[in-house]
């Protein structure tokens, strides 16, 4: 038994799989196992992916009526760090009173879930929701804060361990609001 089995690659991404192809000269029928399971045929070409990080062997065994014979294939899967839509280093500028800041969209090439963590000089002013949305904890204040550029840093995880780091800038804009201040007097001081 002749048995030529081969990949497209023998390093690739979770995401990304590889095709198997094989074929058993002189021999009747063919099964998988390791990696992979099932009857297959004499011949044949197979997509797949893997869940699973690291070195997985697949393993081809052929029959006919002298005996079998078999060969394994080692492919090494990898994982990918997740993205964010925001370069670090963006800078965003956000009205006062206003709860959004950006959509910085965490994803991630597998598809795994992922954790969202917050560090900085301003962290504590900020959250991020599920979808990526990053936000005031409450509504900011530009007198309460002034006009200094606020920062927060965005770390996202992967299931992998794989991550995503960026730091990002909030400039908070005043905003002139036509409320009266202070009447004392007879006399009112408008916020500017």
């Amino acid at each position: 038994i002749d048995i030529t089995f081969t990949s497209n690659t023998l390093e690739t991404t979770l995401d990304a799989g590889t095709t198997l192809n094989w074929s058993a000269a002189n021999s009747v029928s063919c099964e998988a196992s390791g990696a992979w399971t099932d009857d297959i045929g004499v011949s044949g070409e197979l997509s797949i992916t893997a869940s699973q990080t690291g070195e997985l062997t697949y393993t081809i065994t052929c029959m006919n009526a002298l005996g079998s014979a078999s060969k394994d294939l080692t492919i090494t899967y990898s994982a990918e760090a997740p993205t964010l839509s925001k370069a670090s280093g963006s800078v965003f500028s956000v009205d006062e009173n206003i709860f959004k800041v950006a959509n910085i969209s965490p994803s991630d090439p597998q598809g795994s879930s992922l954790s969202t963590t917050l560090t900085g000089a301003n962290a504590d002013l900020f959250f991020i929701d599920s979808a990526g949305i990053l936000t005031f904890r409450s509504e900011p204040d530009y007198e309460t804060l002034g006009g200094d550029v606020l920062t927060v840093t965005v770390t996202v995880k992967n299931t992998y361990g794989l991550s995503a780091t960026a730091d990002y800038s909030v400039q908070l804009r005043d905003v002139i609001e036509n409320t009266f201040d202070d009447c004392r007097f007879d006399a009112c001081y408008f916020e500017f």
